[in-house]
Parts: C-alpha cells; structure tokens; sequence
C-alpha cells in the first residue's frame, strides 16, 4: 500500500504546496492547514472511522444485513489465528470484501445479495472474510486510511476529464522515457544537479508501479497464510476457480492444497478430503 501509494501522495504534496501560494489569503491558509489535519486525522487509529464513510459511502448494517453476514463473521472470528478484537463490518458499494485499516472490513453489498441467492455458499462468504480478517492481523491496510487522505488531489485531478489536453497528457506520459538520455547528457555536461533528479524521478515513474503491483501480490500472500492451515481454505480455493479459472489462479490455489487437506474441519466444512479436492480437482 504505500508503495503503491509514492506517486499519488507525492502529486498531492505538490499541488497542495503549488496551489496554496496562488490562492487568496484565507483560502491559502484553509488549504495549508486544513489538508495536514485531514491526514493526521486520518492516521491509526481515527481514520478507519470516518473515511470509508467519506470515500467510499460505508455505512452500518441493517438487521436484515447483520442476520444474513452474522454467521460468516462469526465463524471467521472464532479461528484464533483470524480473530480481531473490536472488529467492524461496514457495507459499501460493489462485490468485494476488504480488509480497511486495522479492525474494518468493508462488505460489498453484490456479497451479501449473493449469499442469499445461494449463489455464494456460508462457507465460502466466511473463507473471504476470513482471508481479510488475516491480511488485518498482517497490518499490512494499518496506514490506508492515512494514505487515501493524503492524496485525495491526486484522485480529484484524475477525475478530471479534458477531452483536448488527457490523450496529449497521456501520449507525452508514455514517452517519457526518450527524456532520459538527453536529461544524462545534459547532466555530464553541465553538472547540474537538477537534471540528476529529473533522472531520478524520471526512473522511479518506472519502478514505482511495479513495486505497487508486488506489493499487491505481497498482500495476497499474507493474507493467504493467514487462511492456510485452518478449514477456511478449501472453500476459499473453490471460490477463487469459480470466479476466475485461470492458470495463475490454478498455481496461487495450489499453495493452497496441503494446507486445506491437512485442516481440521470447521462448521458446516466437507471434510479435509473434499477440501483437497477442490484445490486440486485433477488429482
């Protein structure tokens, strides 16, 4: 996450500290003071209360809601390597389950609309929580919060559409790279220490999005080995082919097979036979 996190937050500091100057008097000091608060506000353990409501529209569950996910939730938290104290689930928009901060799981509401077409099995709607559950007790989402309030200009740019100036921004953005042998000459020529940076930065564009993507994958490793070994991993491996029944899934749910024929069985679970079966169906 906060690799993933370096350019946003970096942009955000510079419009903030470019912007501010240019404006009037009050609104300068407004947009000086008021955004370092926001993400102080923002750090453990405030924020996780106040900005999933504000990004992403999380809000409570209702009784029917609470009924529907009270099983998973609970089953999840009765593993003693998954239980997180003083838990919150907050519902948002969309299919996924996430972990948020350290104590928030943040539900989709297609999860719940799934699980009571029967479409999405109690067992496998406990293994997704369950996998968030661990990737929280990783504390690898602690400083999420934080970091979207620190680049929320970042996010109001890209949401800026100029139908002339995005594709000459973005054909200039993906070209990039012819600038760095002539910003290397310039720098052994003229000694300038600023062209030494603008090589710098002009690298770090290019290894700052594969540092995010492996730490992305880093993220999901965690979270697997936090499931691995309990009953939970066999319904989550046949939730993983079910949605996307791909190589790469094949080879990430593998990982996954001992550890789901070696658990003992959980509430409702097929057995640690079945289990390994799911994993590795062509066994």
């Amino acid at each position: 996450m906060i690799l993933d996190a370096v350019t946003p937050v970096t942009v955000s500091v510079a419009v903030v500290v470019t912007i501010g100057p240019v404006l009037p008097a009050m609104a300068e000091w407004a947009v000086l003071l008021l955004w370092p608060l926001a993400v102080l506000s923002a750090c453990p353990p405030w924020g996780e209360r106040w900005v999933p409501a504000l990004v992403r529209s999380a809000r409570r569950l209702t009784p029917s809601e609470q009924f529907t996910m009270s099983a998973p939730v609970r089953h999840a938290q009765e593993l003693e390597q998954l239980h997180v104290r003083g838990l919150r689930v907050r519902v948002v928009a969309g299919g996924d389950v996430r972990g948020y901060g350290s104590r928030t799981i943040l539900l989709g509401q297609d999860v719940i609309a799934q699980l009571r077409r029967r479409t999405l099995t109690g067992e496998q709607a406990t293994a997704r929580v369950g996998h968030q559950l661990g990737l929280l007790r990783s504390g690898a989402t602690r400083w999420e919060p934080a970091v979207q309030a620190a680049s929320w200009p970042w996010h109001l740019l890209a949401s800026i559409r100029l139908p002339l100036l995005t594709p000459m921004l973005r054909a200039g953005w993906g070209l990039r790279g012819l600038y760095v042998p002539v910003l290397v000459y310039l720098a052994w020529v003229e000694r300038n220490p600023f062209h030494v940076a603008a090589i710098v930065v002009l690298v770090l564009t290019y290894l700052v999005p594969r540092w995010g993507r492996s730490w992305a994958q880093g993220r999901l490793r965690l979270a697997d080995a936090a499931l691995a070994g309990t009953w939970l991993a066999g319904p989550f491996a046949r939730w993983l082919l079910q949605v996307d029944p791909s190589p790469p899934m094949y080879e990430r749910v593998y990982a996954l097979g001992t550890a789901a024929a070696q658990a003992p069985e959980g509430p409702g679970s097929p057995g640690a036979g079945s289990a390994a079966c799911a994993v590795a169906p062509w066994a």
